[in-house]
């Protein structure tokens, strides 16, 4: 492992807790130390403050990592300015999500994409969601309209074997191609618009002639 304070080198300063175990755990594995030393090995890796609190406390003496980790978790978490996501808030934003009309646009499925993404891979990360979980997840965020018009080519139908997420990613996104016939065209939307703005020039202009017609 590189030496503690040098440059590459992880190093805990009491908050964003599960980036630094993901970073110490990673580079501790890489250089082929075992986790059965990572105990009395982190401490090394924390500024002096948290040093001082943890590094005498038993389980950091002993020679379990899930104690250890709990540990530090126990006493941190709480510092951690970014927002905890759990199970349930998952399933409360796909709730949510899937009581929407439609997507109006492939933006709008991006945007939920994105949001999914960011949600799910924090708890797979933690080991709190299966990937069969997350594909049936993603599909049950789907707006109902969305999901009727996908449904005939999906692999599977099935909530113990759902489709996979990319798999019915890339059917959503087909139906907010530019190709498709049932797709809005941006063009169309631009005529509509100057149609109206024609409209209300001539009855602006209209309004201006009439004075000129009741003086003669």
């Amino acid at each position: 492992m590189p030496r503690p304070h040098s440059k590459h080198a992880p190093r805990f300063k009491g908050t964003s807790l599960d980036d630094f175990l993901e970073d110490f755990e990673a580079i501790a594995r890489n250089a082929g130390v075992l986790n059965t030393e990572w105990p009395r090995t982190l401490p090394r890796y924390c500024v002096q403050e948290v040093r001082d609190v943890i590094e005498h406390l038993p389980e950091f003496q002993g020679s379990d990592w899930a104690i250890a980790k709990a540990a530090l978790t126990e006493l941190y978490q709480s510092n951690d300015k970014r927002r905890r996501v759990t199970a349930d808030k998952l399933r409360e934003f796909v709730a949510d999500s899937a009581k929407t009309q439609s997507f109006r646009s492939r933006k709008d499925l991006d945007v939920y994409t994105r949001q999914f993404l960011a949600m799910s891979g924090e708890l797979k990360r933690r080991n709190l969601i299966t990937d069969n979980e997350i594909n049936l997840r993603f599909y049950k965020g789907l707006p109902r309209e969305v999901k009727l018009r996908i449904r005939q080519d999906l692999k599977s139908t099935t909530a113990s074997s759902a489709p996979a997420m990319a798999d019915v990613l890339m059917l959503v996104r087909k139906l907010y191609s530019e190709d498709d016939i049932d797709a809005e065209s941006d063009h169309e939307d631009y005529l509509d618009t100057d149609d109206e703005d024609d409209s209300e020039v001539s009855t602006d202009e209209e309004r201006d002639d009439e004075p000129a017609k009741k003086k003669r």
